[in-house]
């Protein structure tokens, strides 16, 4: 009786052990799913961010069956809304950029004639090596300023206070060419796409002239192809900035942000990088035209404009004929915002009757 004990106690504590291990083992791979979950739910968290991180890769090609093209978040920063002569422009400011790729927003479907992607080679070192001198801006008059042309429709180069053309002058800005000659700059501000820059690029090259396009972070990561059309028909294409804000109203951290990540972006998506900056809403100060220029930036404003940007009423392309020509001068840099039906209606006989009337267009040159 006394063997049969002992071999009871032994059975007993064998199933006790066993039991044991089982719960280990169990709670072992509660342990490893709990922490595969965290690491989805981080990699969803790192996902919907505007960060492009090393970790975020890392975590996407562990979980490649999660993988999927990044959305862009941003609202359209470019509401093109303002009033005032000279077409300035106002923003919904409340647009956030988050994009992590230029391209992947874009369905398929929407794109039109997209040229190749260049094959380049990418060092940010240039664009992030683009820092502010903080300390010496400090120093700077930061009041704000809205920038006003007074128009004629008598042909004659616009005219702007003398001493907004000397803070123009110091800070290596520009909104004139040269009146000594018959040239005209052709200049669109990109802030989202309406549907007309495909019917605005055709005619530029049907005519055979280049223009500017300054664009913004909702624009390049809405519309790549368009980019890059413009980038490879041989079209300058500006910064407009990331989220289309007051220039005078923002750190000197978003300073940077909204113009080092739109050249970024930019970079990567046509090998090249910008020279010239547009400020949004024509809003600027002293200092934020410095800043632009420690950023490596020349600022160009317009000699002519109009409310153009208003797209709930059509007026017709005579309308936008007659609003250009009755405004035409020597050195005229022409803003004219690609929303406007009117503007594309118009363009190819505009172009054609400048031409006329022996001016010569010009990518600018400041």
């Amino acid at each position: 009786m006394a063997g049969a004990g002992e071999e009871k106690n032994m059975t007993l504590k064998y199933t006790s052990n066993k039991k044991k291990m089982i719960r280990g083992r169990l709670y072992r791979t509660v342990i490893a799913i709990d922490v595969i979950l965290l690491a989805l739910l981080i990699g969803v968290f790192m996902f919907s961010g505007n960060a492009r991180k090393a970790g975020k890769e890392a975590l996407l090609d562990f979980a490649s069956i999660f993988r999927k093209n990044e959305p862009s978040a941003g609202t359209d920063p470019a509401a093109n809304t303002g009033t005032g002569t000279g077409g300035a422009t106002t923003t919904a400011e409340n647009g956030t950029y988050a994009t992590g790729s230029v391209a992947v927003s874009v369905a398929a479907s929407s794109l039109t004639a997209s040229p190749a992607r260049p094959s380049h080679s990418y060092d940010s070192s240039y664009i992030a090596s683009k820092k502010l001198d903080t300390a010496a801006l400090d120093l700077i008059d930061n009041t704000r300023y809205d920038w006003w042309i007074r128009l004629n429709n008598e042909n004659r180069p616009t005219e702007i206070n003398p001493d907004i053309e000397k803070i123009l002058e110091d800070s290596g800005s520009y909104y004139l060419g040269d009146t000594t000659r018959k040239i005209v700059y052709l200049t669109f501000d990109q802030g989202y796409e309406q549907g007309y820059t495909p019917m605005i690029l055709d005619t530029l090259r049907d005519n055979n002239v280049k223009a500017a396009f300054f664009i913004t972070g909702d624009y390049i990561s809405s519309r790549p192809d368009l980019v890059l059309r413009m980038a490879d028909e041989g079209h300058i294409v500006g910064n407009h900035t990331v989220n289309h804000k007051d220039l005078t109203a923002i750190s000197y951290e978003t300073f940077e942000y909204e113009f080092n990540r739109l050249e970024d972006d930019f970079y990567k998506l046509t090998g090249q990088t910008f020279k010239y900056m547009r400020p949004p809403s024509g809003t600027y100060s002293i200092r934020a035209l410095e800043a632009a220029r420690q950023l490596g930036y020349v600022t160009v404003f317009w000699s002519y404009a109009y409310d153009d940007w208003v797209t709930t009423v059509i007026r017709g392309p005579g309308y936008a004929y007659d609003k250009v020509m009755k405004n035409l001068h020597n050195g005229a840099v022409i803003l004219l915002h690609a929303v406007s039906k009117d503007n594309a209606e118009a363009l190819d006989l505009i172009i054609r009757d400048i031409k006329a009337l022996g001016y010569e267009f010009k990518l600018i040159n400041f």
